[in-house]
């Protein structure tokens, strides 16, 4: 859950609590209150009717006011008042009326009718009104804080686009750099400073390969040219397929670079199995045809860039014969999967392991590659939307390419 997810749950979570406090401070206030008056205007009702038994008007207008009660002229109607108690008494009766959130008392004892207001509701209304207020407040700052803080993280928003756009290749990627002295304006600083030694490190590597690549192939071709003029020896021939190694090594090399490009366009074509087949093992030296076996459980044809993809599959093929302890290497066909086995010792580590550039499993080993095999067949397989997986079952490696884009 990205950050952003989180601190809008925990607002949420927050907004709700203080909503639903604001819901029972309200309710219990209110409750307490009706509560209060309810039993105040009864009791008060007990002494009015006292006076109005003997008839003293004067000492219930009196008492009135030094209960701080206002007689009300007006009449209250039933239809747009609420009825919270009504008693019957000799004579007469009492009822307590809510009102627009006050309280009032209606009195009747005889043919006289009363109706009367406790002004001090007036102040504990105001007290109610800023309580609501003050909760008010807290929900508003809420909203200010989580917007505060979205405001201030957004720029996470923008270093993670703009890492996983360096992290696809594109390697002049920069994030916009802010006037400010906090933790994520010098995050911004450090990443782009990061971005620029990393992109020039990779231009500076990129250019040595160039350049070793292509100074190689004057001396390659006079070595060629050399070899031909050589007279027939039984060296000769190991002589010219060490050169064709090599020159095979410069053009992968090369085809390396290129697929660390980007904007690599494959030329994607159908071909069939055989095509793909015959390709492959026309650019690979084999001393002896015996040691690999091709087997077609079903044919299959492929989208493909022909030239890459056969690459890729050389390589597999080569990794094998290379490192087999006995018995011939199988290549499999079995529609939308190629295996490519050898009886072998199985890798000690993973195969992400293998698959980094210049990786060696043991540098001491006098046959132990060029180190660039595996990471060329994944990088051509990730191109192609293929996936590449390594098995070892009863002493055999099974290296399994499978076509996931039929």
């Amino acid at each position: 859950m990205s950050i952003f997810k989180k601190i809008s749950l925990l607002f949420l979570v927050s907004l709700s609590l203080m909503a639903y406090l604001t819901y029972l401070t309200n309710k219990s206030v209110e409750n307490k209150i009706a509560n209060l008056y309810k039993q105040k205007y009864i009791q008060v009702s007990k002494e009015f009717f006292r006076y109005l038994s003997d008839a003293d008007f004067l000492k219930l207008k009196l008492r009135a006011k030094e209960l701080n009660f206002e007689k009300v002229d007006t009449k209250i109607d039933s239809s747009d008042a609420k009825v919270v108690f009504e008693d019957k008494v000799s004579f007469g009766g009492v009822k307590i009326f809510k009102k627009d959130g006050f309280y009032y008392l209606y009195m009747n004892y005889l043919d006289d009718d009363f109706l009367f207001f406790d002004k001090s509701q007036t102040q504990d209304l105001q007290d109610k009104k800023l309580m609501n207020y003050l909760f008010s407040a807290d929900i508003l700052l809420i909203f200010v804080i989580f917007a505060f803080l979205v405001f201030l993280l957004r720029p996470l928003k923008s270093i993670s686009l703009a890492m996983e756009r360096f992290g696809k290749g594109e390697h002049k990627c920069r994030l916009k750099e802010l006037d400010k002295n906090d933790e994520i304006s010098k995050v911004i600083k450090e990443f782009n400073k990061m971005a620029r030694n990393i992109e020039n490190l990779l231009s500076a590597r990129e250019q040595l390969l160039r350049d070793v690549s292509h100074e190689l192939r004057t001396p390659i071709a006079r070595m060629k040219l050399i070899s031909d003029m050589m007279q027939k020896n039984p060296h000769s021939k190991k002589l010219k397929d060490a050169i064709e190694q090599i020159d095979t090594l410069t053009n992968e090399l090369l085809n390396v670079e290129k697929l660390n490009s980007h904007n690599l366009q494959l030329n994607l074509k159908e071909y069939d199995i055989e095509t793909i087949l015959a390709h492959t093992f026309s650019k690979m030296f084999i001393d002896d045809d015996s040691l690999l076996e091709v087997e077609i459980k079903q044919k299959v044809d492929l989208r493909v860039d022909l030239e890459y993809f056969s690459m890729a599959l050389k390589n597999l093929i080569d990794n094998a014969l290379k490192y087999k302890s006995d018995g011939v290497v199988k290549v499999v066909i079995n529609g939308n999967s190629i295996e490519i086995t050898n009886r072998a010792k199985p890798l000690k580590r993973e195969l992400e392991f293998y698959t980094n550039p210049f990786t060696q499993e043991d540098s001491s080993r006098q046959n132990s590659g060029y180190g660039i095999g595996l990471n060329l067949v994944k990088r051509v397989l990730d191109k192609h939307h293929f996936s590449l997986d390594y098995l070892h079952v009863n002493g055999v490696n099974i290296f399994k390419i499978t076509i996931e884009s039929l």
